[in-house]
């Protein structure tokens, strides 16, 4: 098809809009609602253009371009128009920078001294220089606002986690909307009120929080304006690098973009698609890689115990004195725990340098114990990954798969497939975004898995089971597997392994034969006379082990390591990782590690080095990855098998609640998430009882509230988190050690404020 826009002829597709066809020809029409991922709007009337034979003023988003059309952008007429919109639109925002002539010289000196709160100008709104209605007023030529000013004078609002939202700054173009209802089908935005009074938001003055919002960021990405202010670098200013790279925060490896400003990540955005919708990462990739990698316990130099306290030391002597520990400590002496979150080069040196430099085959990791005696059958279903299945199922079963906060780009083909007419079940305690597409909802585990799930898939013909991290965790878990498993070696199913840890896949296939599941017996035994943490430890006592050697981005609990050395965080030292569907993913560095921290092979390299080896001398990255195997088949999990538990049962009448239970497996590097961002805290929070509002109101209890768990002959008392995820009668407490106090899992239990 071709069309002339502004006297020149272009050629388009059938269906483009005009405003498409203008800008893929290399001609700007200035636009504030219009998105390439949403639907046509026309909400700003800045895209008015004239068509020749159609009469006023039609917007180019909204009107589609037909053959032979001419169309005109540029006319004084419309220069007019668009000058006049502009004015309305810039009458109820604060403007006064927008064409001040001092405003260059401002933004050189910052001369105003206010800097949060009321926003009153460019200078003082955290999206200065990145901001589409400042390029729009530039495009247009705007100098002046002929109407009054009207400022709205809406509260700021702060309460939620991970963004602030200034409603000041709202034009109101209802991007945020669109993208929170059309690309992530939540639908917890919506416009409230109505004139002059109209804002966005939850309805029913809610929180996001309350709403049921997964502060995945889509929002924010496409705000034209500085409404939305990410916390984390409200002032930080415009990247002055952008890396392309991989999330470190689950086994999925989400294509990102790491934003750095000197050398320090400030930010991430969704992959650069040109569009940068933000729809396609959960907020840990949205939000939390920048301040776990800013953290204050990150290690910058290496530290020694010496009499009397530690001591900073040279990186240098930190390689002498960590060889020095190890010399003529071989076999059974020396112990290794790792971290599925470490790339695969690390991995393939650590296993180098614990079997040829220390003669040992005692490795472990307290990450994997975490999640349970069932990991193994986890792992051996999920060899047989395949995200295509996704699109070839007939129906899809979700098994303990909590789509909130994690596994984003696998919740929105789900919830994409049942629009489409698919058969959609979830098996689970938690309503996460997935649960208003589901045509069947069970909460809770029954006793007779095999009979159950077979009922669920009678009437299908290409069945999925989707199984997230939470099937881990119940009595049944292996019974659950079990079941599955038989079904797909049947070619009856198939089934998707959803992995909660970066490179999970890459432990097992390097190292899972050899990995003993036992990590919490391995710190106690006495036999070990090093114990080298390439994780952290988790809190308690001092291990047993002579010495400790601490190697790892985060500062070990206190007085657990005789020698701490700073390894490489998030985004500063290439790798790669194996994702759930066995695929390697390239994790490229985007700033330089912290203070003299080194990459974790560099520094086992350097240390075998001192030991006298010649043959760990690699120049980088790359020479590791050509010594190791060209594919990786998943290793069988022979020592991480434990027994089966029994099922659990229904709640007793006289016990109202069922209490499930699990670890805080959203982590890096053994230390917590939710350790690390004060904002995911407030979402998943650990050591409190997740209570549905309505449980919680007729309790008497609010957020905060010390409430007793009872059952039988335990009792413990957490405070209580109500959580509108939860279905009544369900109680969620996450906590390092699930299996204390209570004698099953799910357990019925009795609740009382104390």
């Amino acid at each position: 098809m071709k069309l002339v826009i502004d006297n020149r002829t272009v050629e388009a597709p059938e269906g483009t809009t005009i405003l498409d066809a203008a800008r893929h020809s290399g001609v700007a029409i200035p636009s504030l609602c219009s998105h390439p991922e949403l639907t046509p709007y026309g909400g700003c009337r800045l895209c008015i253009v004239e068509v020749e034979g159609m009469r006023g003023f039609p917007t180019a988003c909204t009107t589609r371009a037909e053959e032979g059309m001419t169309v005109r952008t540029v006319t004084a007429e419309i220069r007019q128009l668009r000058r006049e919109v502009l004015q309305l639109i810039l009458s109820e925002h604060p403007a006064s920078c927008l064409m001040c002539e001092e405003a260059e010289a401002c933004a050189s000196f910052q001369t105003t001294i206010r800097k949060a709160g009321v926003t009153t100008g460019c200078r003082t709104c955290t999206n200065d220089g990145r901001c589409d209605l400042q390029e729009v007023v530039e495009s247009v030529g705007l100098e002046e606002i002929a109407y009054p000013i009207y400022y709205r004078n809406i509260p700021v609002e702060k309460d939620d986690p991970f963004y602030d939202r200034d409603y000041n700054l709202c034009i109101l173009c209802g991007r945020c909307v669109r993208i929170c209802q059309e690309v992530r089908m939540n639908g917890t935005l919506a416009f409230k009120q109505r004139g002059r009074r109209t804002t966005i938001g939850p309805a029913f003055d809610r929180s996001h929080l309350e709403a049921g919002c997964e502060f995945c960021g889509a929002c924010l990405s496409v705000c034209p304006t500085g409404t939305l202010g990410e916390k984390g670098r409200k002032w930080a200013g415009a990247p002055d690098a952008t890396t392309a790279s991989a999330c470190p925060f689950c086994g999925l490896a989400c294509d990102l973009q790491i934003l750095a400003r000197k050398d320090t990540i400030i930010g991430t955005l969704p992959p650069d698609t040109g569009t940068c919708s933000g729809g396609t990462l959960c907020v840990k990739g949205r939000f939390c890689v920048p301040e776990a990698a800013n953290h204050p316990d990150r290690l910058a130099g290496p530290a020694a115990r010496v009499e009397g306290g530690v001591l900073g030391v040279p990186m240098e002597e930190a390689i002498q004195r960590a060889a020095g520990l190890l010399k003529g400590v071989e076999g059974g002496a020396f112990a290794m725990l790792l971290s599925p979150d470490l790339s695969l080069e690390d991995l393939w040196v650590a296993g180098r340098f614990a079997r040829e430099v220390m003669k040992s085959d005692r490795l472990a990791s307290t990450a994997v114990e975490a999640l349970g005696p069932a990991v193994g059958p986890f792992l051996e279903v999920a060899a047989g990954n395949r995200l295509a299945d996704i699109g070839e199922s007939d129906c899809i079963v979700a098994v303990g798969a909590d789509f909130s906060y994690g596994f984003s780009p696998i919740a929105l083909r789900i919830m994409a497939e049942a629009r489409s007419g698919r058969r959609y079940i979830r098996v689970g305690a938690i309503e996460d975004p997935t649960a208003k597409l589901a045509r069947e909802s069970h909460p809770h585990p029954l006793a007779q898995e095999s009979a159950f799930l077979e009922h669920l898939i009678a009437s299908a013909h290409r069945p999925l089971f989707v199984l997230g991290p939470d099937v881990l965790f119940p009595d049944n878990a292996e019974a659950v597997l079990a079941a599955v498993r038989n079904f797909t070696r049947s070619g009856r199913a198939k089934a998707l392994a959803l992995l909660p840890h970066h490179n999970l896949f890459g432990l097992a296939a390097l190292l899972g034969d050899t990995l003993e599941r036992g990590a919490s017996a391995l710190l106690n035994d006495g036999a070990i006379r090093v114990l080298y943490c390439l994780e952290n430890l988790p809190g308690g006592p001092r291990p047993a082990a002579v010495s400790v050697i601490h190697q790892s981005p985060f500062r070990p609990p206190a007085s657990s390591a005789d020698l701490v050395l700073p390894a490489a965080g998030m985004g500063e030292a290439p790798g790669t990782v194996l994702t759930l569907d066995g695929q390697p993913a390239v994790v490229r560095q985007a700033v330089g590690p912290r203070g003299t921290a080194l990459p974790d092979w560099k520094i086992l390299s350097a240390i075998a080095t001192a030991m006298g080896r010649t043959d760990f001398n690699y120049a980088d990255a790359g020479e590791i990855r050509r010594e190791m195997p060209p594919s990786f088949a998943l290793k069988p999990l022979r020592s991480l098998e434990g027994q089966t538990r029994g099922p659990a049962a229904a709640p007793p009448a006289n016990q109202p609640f069922l209490l499930h239970r699990r670890p805080p497996y959203e982590s890096f590097r053994g230390v917590a998430l939710n350790a690390l961002v004060p904002g995911f805290a407030d979402l998943l929070p650990s050591g409190h009882i997740a209570i549905n509002p309505g449980d919680a109101a007729r309790l008497g209890t609010t957020d905060g509230d010390i409430v007793r768990v009872e059952a039988g002959g335990a009792a413990a008392e957490f405070p209580v988190k109500p959580s509108p995820r939860l279905t009544p009668g369900t109680l969620v407490l996450i906590h390092a050690d699930p299996s204390a106090r209570f004698p099953s899992n799910p357990c019925a239990v009795n609740l009382r404020r104390r």
